[in-house]
């Protein structure tokens, strides 16, 4: 039987780490990570022992945080299977985000087609004058044509969701500066 962690190493985050940081559930995240369960994502350190320390990276810690808000926005679990496919893995970055540009901002748009079937678009860009501040015009066009594009390859839309992942980053950034631990 493997010995349980109960202090990641530098860079890594334990199950409780996790559940602490995004305000879920640890059984709820071990159902989305376990191959009985959802298979929403896999830790980057899991090992195929009984009782072994799963370990994440920020790369999870941002998918988990985001998996609720796309369970709640209509997704199931076989689309966000997909969707955490789509982009680069430096999509889901926390540290290099913030050290590229402070204002850095990223979004996930939903769109669901008349037929029901959901299409993304992932849309990177920054503020001008810091977060709080106005949306920069290329995300906004980034947007429009995104709306567009899935108007005329579809037809009618039936809806569509901005999920401003940003948020989401600085939310972690800001809680795991809290904790006193460090990123990769």
């Amino acid at each position: 039987m493997a010995r349980q962690q109960t202090h990641a190493p530098h860079g890594y985050f334990t199950l409780a780490d996790v559940a602490g940081l995004t305000d879920v559930e640890a059984d709820r995240i071990s159902y989305w990570c376990s191959r009985w369960g959802a298979i929403l994502l896999q830790p980057t350190v899991n090992p195929a022992v009984h009782g072994g320390t799963r370990l994440f990276s920020e790369r999870d810690l941002v998918k988990i945080a985001l998996i609720p808000t796309l369970i709640d926005a209509g997704l199931d679990h076989t689309e966000i299977r997909r969707l955490f496919t789509q982009p680069q893995p430096g999509w889901w970055d926390l540290s290099r985000a913030q050290k590229q540009n402070k204002n850095f901002l990223d979004w996930l748009v939903l769109i669901r087609d008349g037929r029901g079937r959901t299409r993304w678009y992932f849309v990177a860009s920054v503020y001008e004058g810091g977060p709080a501040g106005r949306v920069a015009s290329g995300p906004m066009k980034a947007l429009t044509k995104g709306i567009n594009d899935a108007i005329w390859r579809t037809g009618p839309i039936r809806g569509w969701q901005v999920i401003e992942l940003s948020n989401v980053k600085r939310e972690l950034l800001e809680r795991i500066t809290r904790t006193g631990r460090s990123l990769s």
